[in-house]
C-alpha cells in the first residue's frame, strides 16, 4: 500500500485528536527524526524532517492542513535534529560521527555555518549547553559562540544513546548499560547522583519527566513482550529510583516519548502515534492513537519514528518511515483527563535600566515551544534570544545589549517579547550606555 493510499485508509480519531495534514517530500523512504521551529519575527511554523537519503527537509506547517516543503538541505547530517535560536544542530547517528550547524534565519535559503564532532543523538538545554551521545556523552557550551561549540566535558563509556536535561538534572540514557543521573548545577562539573538498571529493560533508549519532575517515563527500544516498552520511575529519592508502572503493546515497539501537561505522546513505530492520559502518572491511560503505518510487529523499526508535540495550537508533527510527515491537532484542554496547554510568564528583567547585560526570568508551567525576542521602539526585531523547547520551571535568559550580528545596540527603550502555546508577554527594558 502506498503512503497516500494508507493515509486515505487510516481513520481520523476522536477525543480531540485529529489528522489535519500530510506531506511526503521525498522519494526516499529513509525518514528519521524531526523537530519543530517557529520563526521569531513572522511567526511561521516549520517542521524540520530528517531523511538520510535526501536531506533535511524544511517544511512550512503554518497552515497545518497544507504543509509544503521550502527546501531540502543535503550538506548537513539529518539523523537527529535540535534548534537553538535560529540555528539547527544535526548529527548523523554514528559514533564520533559528523555534526552540522545550519542557520535558518531565512528558511528558504539556509546556510551551513559550522560543524562539530557528532554522535547518535543530541539535546540542547535551556542554558545553552549541548549534549551529544555515543560513545559516552560529550557536553558543549554554546554560549561563547554557538557557531563553534566549546568542549565542556565528556563521560567516557562504550555505550551511549541519548540524553535529557530538566532544570539542573541530566539523564544519560546509555543503551544496554542503563540510565545515569547527574546534577549539573555547575554545567562544567557533572556529579553522579543516581542510576537505573533493571533486568526487565533491554535498552535504555530515552525518556521524559512529568511536569513536576517526580516521574520518569523510560523507553526501551528493544523490549519484546512480555517486557514493557515504557517503564515509569518514581524519582522522589533520586538516588534510588523505584519502578511504579509500565506501558506495553505486544504488536509494536516504542521509540520516542514526550510529556505535554498531563499527556504523554509516544512515537510507537508500527502502532503509529499514541497519546496517554497521565493524570495519574503511575497508571497511564491510552486516550487515543493514529496508526501512520500499515505494518505491525515488535522489533520492526518502521512507522512513527519521531514526534514533536509542542507545535502551536496543539499541533503534533510525526515523521513516519517510510511514509513522511503527518500533522495532527490535539485538544489538550478538552481531551479526557488532559490539562490545558501550559502557561507562560515573563518576569521583570534585572537590572533595569542596565548597561552591559540584563537577566530576564521566564516561567513555564510545562514543557513547550517558545520564542523570546528583543525589539526596538519602532517594532523592529533586534535579536532572537531563545527559540525552541523549554522544560517546566524557572529559566533565566540573558541579553548582552547586542543585536543578531553581535553588534552593540544604542541606548534606548527595548521590548522583550515571549510567545508560545497561544500566550504572549512583553516587558519593557531600558539600555543605558
Amino acid at each position: 500500500m502506498s503512503a497516500c493510499a494508507w493515509l486515505a485508509a487510516a481513520p481520523v480519531r476522536a477525543n480531540g485528536f485529529d489528522l489535519i495534514g500530510f506531506l511526503d517530500p521525498s522519494a526516499s523512504n529513509n525518514y528519521t527524526d524531526l523537530w519543530g521551529w517557529s520563526h521569531p519575527s513572522n511567526g511561521h511554523s516549520y517542521a524540520l524532517v530528517g531523511n538520510n537519503g535526501t536531506g533535511l527537509h524544511i517544511v512550512d506547517v503554518s497552515n497545518p492542513a497544507n504543509p509544503f516543503q521550502v527546501v531540502a538541505v543535503t550538506t548537513v547530517p539529518r539523523y537527529d535534529i535540535k534548534t537553538y535560536g535560529n540555528l539547527v544542530y544535526t548529527v548523523d547517528g554514528l559514533p564520533n560521527g559528523a555534526g552540522g550547524i545550519l542557520d535558518i534565519s531565512n528558511p528558504s535559503s539556509p546556510v551551513v555555518v559550522g560543524s562539530f564532532l557528532g554522535g547518535h543523538n543530541l539535546w540542547i538545554d535551556s542554558k545553552g549547553f549541548m549534549y551529544v551521545a555515543l560513545p559516552g556523552l560529550t557536553c558543549y557550551d554554546l554560549n561563547p559562540n554557538p557557531l563553534q561549540p566549546r568542549f565542556a566535558w565528556s563521560i567516557e563509556a562504550v555505550d551511549g544513546h541519548d540524553s535529557y536535561v530538566d532544570g539542573d538534572i541530566l539523564y544519560d540514557f546509555r543503551g544496554y548499560a542503563g540510565t545515569f543521573i547527574y546534577d549539573v548545577s555547575d554545567r562544567y562539573s557533572p556529579v553522579g547522583i543516581g542510576s537505573i538498571t533493571d533486568p526487565a529493560i533491554v535498552f535504555h533508549h530515552e525518556g521524559r519527566l512529568t511536569e513536576n519532575g517526580r516521574y520518569l517515563y523510560l523507553c526501551d527500544e528493544f523490549a519484546m513482550s512480555p517486557k514493557p516498552d515504557i517503564t515509569v520511575w518514581d524519582l522522589q529519592n533520586i538516588a534510588n529510583p523505584v519502578k511504579v508502572g509500565n506501558i506495553y503493546d505486544p504488536t509494536a515497539t516504542a521509540h520516542y516519548c514526550y510529556v505535554v501537561g498531563k499527556t504523554l505522546a509516544v512515537a510507537y513505530f508500527t502502532a503509529g502515534v499514541k497519546l496517554f492520559d497521565i493524570t495519574n502518572p503511575t497508571q497511564p491511560v491510552l486516550i487515543d492513537q493514529y496508526d501512520t503505518n500499515a505494518g505491525t510487529g515488535e522489533g520492526i523499526f518502521q512507522g512513527a519514528y519521531g514526534c514533536y508535540p509542542f507545535g502551536p495550537g496543539g499541533t503534533i508533527y510525526v515523521s513516519d518511515r517510510p511514509n513522511g510527515l503527518f500533522v495532527f491537532r490535539f485538544d489538550y484542554a478538552t481531551a479526557v483527563g488532559s490539562a490545558p496547554t501550559p502557561a507562560l510568564s515573563l518576569g521583570p528583567n534585572t537590572p533595569n535600566p542596565f548597561g552591559a547585560s540584563t537577566a530576564i526570568p521566564l516561567h513555564a508551567d510545562g514543557t513547550q515551544d517558545v520564542t523570546v525576542s528583543v525589539f526596538d521602539a519602532t517594532g523592529k526585531q533586534v535579536r532572537a534570544l531563545r527559540t525552541g523547547v523549554v522544560a517546566a520551571g524557572e529559566h533565566v535568559i540573558e541579553w548582552d545589549g547586542r543585536d543578531q550580528d553581535g553588534r552593540a545596540v544604542a541606548s534606548g527603550v527595548y521590548f522583550c517579547r515571549l510567545r508560545g502555546a497561544g500566550s504572549e508577554a512583553v516587558r519593557k527594558m531600558v539600555l543605558v550606555r
